[in-house]
C-alpha cells in the first residue's frame, strides 16, 4: 500500500481540478437557469454539459487544468456548497440541508472576519501564519466538525473532507486557511445565509 500510495496521491492531484472546475462551470449554469427549468432535461443536459466542457483539450491538457493554473483552487467547504446548488437545480437531493447552508455562510463569514481585515493591515498579527506553521487551524476547524456532526448538520463532514483533502496536498497552496475559506466565499457568505433562512416558494 505504501508503495501504490505515492500514485494515487498523483491522481489525486490531477483529477481535482478538473473536478473542481466542473462543479464551478455546473454551479454557474444552474445559477442563471430559470428556476421555472430546473429539473427539466434541458437543464440536465446544460448542467452536465457545463461539467463536461472542463474535459476540452487545450494544447493537450483539458481546461479544468490550465484554469487550475491560473487559479490555484477555490476552498473545500465553497466547492461543497457549489456542488450542493448544481444538484439542486439538477433536481437531485442536495447535499446540504437547509441547518447545514447556515452553518456552511456563517462559517465563511467568520473565517474570512478572522482572516482578511488582517491581510489589509489591520492589526499587528496576521493569522495566515497559522496555516503555515501550526496544526492549530484545521484542529480548531475539527473542532467545529466535530461540534456540529454531534448536533446532526452535514457541514460538519464537508469540514472533515476539507482536512483530508489538506492532508493529500490537492490544493497548490499548503496553508491550512486556503483550504477551509477563499475571497469569494467569504463575500458570498451573507448571500449564503440568507438563501438559507428564506422560505421556500409558496410556504
Amino acid at each position: 500500500m505504501s508503495d501504490a500510495w505515492p500514485a494515487i496521491e498523483a491522481v489525486i492531484d490531477w483529477c481535482f481540478p478538473i473536478v473542481s472546475w466542473g462543479t464551478v462551470f455546473a454551479a454557474v449554469v444552474a445559477a442563471i437557469l430559470p428556476r421555472a427549468l430546473a429539473g427539466r432535461p434541458a437543464a440536465k443536459g446544460a448542467i452536465a454539459a457545463a461539467a463536461a466542457a472542463v474535459l476540452i483539450p487545450v494544447e493537450g491538457m483539458p481546461l479544468g487544468r490550465w484554469l487550475h493554473g491560473i487559479d490555484g483552487g477555490l476552498s473545500i467547504p465553497f466547492l461543497a456548497s457549489l456542488f450542493d446548488r448544481a444538484v439542486e437545480a439538477w433536481r437531485v437531493s442536495p447535499l446540504l440541508d437547509r441547518p447545514a447552508r447556515a452553518a456552511t455562510g456563517w462559517f465563511a463569514l467568520a473565517c474570512g472576519l478572522a482572516l482578511y481585515p488582517a491581510a489589509l493591515g489591520f492589526g499587528d498579527f496576521d493569522p495566515y501564519v497559522l496555516g503555515w506553521t501550526s496544526p492549530v487551524v484545521m484542529l480548531m476547524a475539527a473542532a467545529v466538525a466535530a461540534a456540529l456532526i454531534w448536533r446532526g448538520n452535514r457541514f460538519g463532514h464537508v469540514l472533515l473532507v476539507a482536512g483530508l483533502l489538506w492532508q493529500l496536498d490537492v490544493l497548490e497552496s499548503e496553508n491550512a486557511w486556503d483550504y477551509l475559506v477563499d475571497p469569494i466565499f467569504f463575500l458570498l457568505s451573507p448571500f449564503a445565509i440568507a438563501l438559507a433562512f428564506r422560505k421556500p416558494s409558496g410556504v
